[in-house]
């Protein structure tokens, strides 16, 4: 029982530039759910030193970050340590996660 609550603590604090998978989680969550009214896509960039991605939605003529809170969609603040890398759309980022299941070492 110690072990498990140790490692929920463990999993409470983890974020995006500890734990990989929660941001891409997140992303595509919130473009699944955004992109039923508005175009979305993915941006991808470092975070302070990993690896990330974050999605926008076009909101009133503008790419806005968006993120889940809760059980609700938020619009985002951009933030000074996350820096841009490279944008997708949103076929492009599932073709490329599909293909990262098919072939997981290979460098995308």
């Amino acid at each position: 029982m110690k072990k498990l609550f140790l490692l929920f603590i463990l999993l409470s604090f983890c974020s995006c530039a500890t734990w990989q998978p929660v941001c891409r989680h997140d992303a595509v969550y919130s473009a699944i759910v955004v992109g039923e009214e508005y175009p979305v896509r993915f941006v991808h960039g470092t975070y302070k030193t990993q690896k990330h991605i974050r999605a926008q939605a076009k909101i009133d003529g503008q790419w806005q970050y968006i993120e889940p809170f809760g059980n609700v969609i938020k619009i985002g603040k951009s933030d000074p340590l996350f820096f841009e890398e490279k944008i997708f759309s949103f076929q492009e980022y599932m073709q490329i996660t599909k293909n990262r299941i098919k072939e997981p070492d290979k460098v995308y």
